[in-house]
């Protein structure tokens, strides 16, 4: 049996880093429309659109990555209902990386 190894990968860690920065640059994008010069607002969209199926493509490749490459353990010392919980909320955050830019891809697509 193989152990565990002590910390990410450093594509884990890029995807990670990546992934976060153009969610948050997504979500700043589409609250700047409203801002904007009409002259703006379709290119935004359109650059709000591409970055949003990228972020899809990235958690793909991530949960490959993930799938391929153990984590480490979370910390022994951690009590198991907060171990529950981590790995919940770490699954919801995979289940939203992914829905949100499908639902929003069938909503430009209907």
């Amino acid at each position: 049996m193989s152990t565990l190894p002590e910390k990410y990968t450093r594509v884990a860690v890029a995807l990670h880093w990546l992934i976060a920065t153009l969610i948050v640059v997504n979500v700043l994008l589409i609250w700047s429309v409203d801002f904007l010069p009409d002259a703006w607002v379709r290119p935004v969209i359109d650059t709000h659109k591409s970055t949003g199926i990228t972020v899809l493509g990235l958690a793909l490749m991530r949960l490959l990555w993930r799938a391929t490459h153990r984590p480490p353990a979370l910390p022994a010392k951690y009590p198991a209902w907060e171990k529950v919980a981590a790995h919940m909320a770490h699954a919801l955050l995979y289940v939203v990386m992914i829905a949100l830019p499908l639902s929003g891809w069938m909503h430009d697509s209907a």
